[in-house]
C-alpha cells in the first residue's frame, strides 16, 4: 500500500514537472514568434525611420530658405 501511494505520488510529480516543461517551452516559442515578427517588419520600420528623416531634412531646408539663412 505504501509503495502504492509513493509510486502514484511520483507519478503525479512527474506529470506536474512535464505540464510546468511545456508552459515554460510555450513561452519561448511565443517570444521566439514575437522576435521573427518583430524581425520581418525591421525593413518596414527602416523604410519609414528613412522617409520620416528625409522629410524632416526637406522641411528644415524650406524653413531656413525661408528666413533667408540660406
Amino acid at each position: 500500500m505504501v509503495l502504492m501511494h509513493i509510486q502514484l505520488f511520483f507519478c503525479f510529480y512527474r506529470k506536474i514537472e512535464i505540464v510546468q516543461f511545456a508552459s515554460r517551452t510555450r513561452q519561448l516559442f511565443v517570444r521566439l514568434l514575437a522576435l521573427v515578427k518583430w524581425a520581418n517588419n525591421a525593413g518596414k520600420v527602416e523604410k519609414c525611420a528613412v522617409s520620416w528623416q528625409q522629410s524632416w531634412v526637406r522641411n528644415n531646408l524650406l524653413v531656413a530658405w525661408d528666413f533667408g539663412t540660406i
